[in-house]
């Protein structure tokens, strides 16, 4: 668990202007796996485009002292880089209901957002991932009280 948790973090570095603290990958609040080409997949993945909230198939969160980081992995994001940052003093984190498992309706995904504005993200993360669990318990630790969730 500690070596995934730092290897994370060593791939965020590059990426952040300041000291990696926990860093993970989530994918979108969508259907995934064989209902990701599905149309109820597909369907998800629209709306999610629609509203701004789609950033990547995966996405790296890097949580800093002072900033949180997201960078877009996938099919053609290295050749056009996408990263978009929040500064934790005005980051919305709420946790919002998952798209991902429609078998699983009690499961919720993370929403962040700049003062509940775009850029506006949603991503979930698998229940076992530890990195990404960890970036979702200082988020939702050090923000929620804020956010209201």
């Amino acid at each position: 668990m500690t070596t995934e948790l730092r290897s994370n973090c060593d791939l965020a570095q590059p990426f952040c202007d300041d000291v990696v603290l926990v860093a993970g990958f989530f994918t979108p609040n969508a259907p995934s796996g064989g209902l990701a080409g599905s149309s109820v997949g597909l369907h998800e993945r629209r709306l999610l485009v629609a509203r701004g909230a789609y950033l990547a198939e995966r996405v790296l969160i890097s949580v800093t002292p002072l900033d949180v980081v997201a960078v877009a992995f996938g099919p053609g994001a290295m050749a056009h880089l996408q990263r978009v940052s929040w500064s934790r003093a005005q980051l919305v984190a709420v946790l919002v209901p998952s798209h991902v498992d429609a078998s699983r309706p009690r499961d919720v995904a993370l929403g962040l957002s700049r003062d509940s504005r775009f850029p506006r993200i949603e991503v979930a993360w698998e229940s076992g991932d530890a990195a990404s669990v960890a970036v979702v318990d200082r988020l939702v630790r050090s923000v929620s009280p804020r956010s209201g969730a």
